[in-house]
């Protein structure tokens, strides 16, 4: 069987792009970065209180229109996302010895 020069080339560099290709995909396929959370708006009231055995929040939405709203927390797992229409509330004990209130945030 004979085999041409040309395709001994095109069968090397198919095999040097999918080797490149198989280098880097792991850093293709890696988790992206969570996206930095929006401050919920000012119109949005927020009351939290620390307690030995956690921190209660508590949310209001004083604004004209429907709001998305968690609590964002610092060392721990934040809320749920909750929606708020005018004039709801919402309140919200986090059970945790490390976490801490950060800051209330848009979902």
């Amino acid at each position: 069987m004979r085999v041409s020069r040309k395709s001994t080339t095109v069968a090397v560099t198919t095999a040097a792009i999918c080797g490149a290709l198989a280098v880097s995909s792991p850093t293709a396929a890696a988790a992206p970065t969570p996206a930095p959370t929006a401050e919920a708006p000012t119109c949005v009231s927020r009351y939290w209180d620390n307690d030995p055995s956690g921190f209660g929040v508590n949310i209001k939405n004083n604004c004209t229109y429907t709001v998305r709203v968690k609590v964002i927390v610092d060392w721990g797992t934040d809320s749920p996302c909750w929606t708020l229409a005018p004039g709801q509330g919402k309140y919200w004990f986090k059970e945790t010895v490390t976490g801490s209130y950060s800051h209330l945030a848009t979902c």
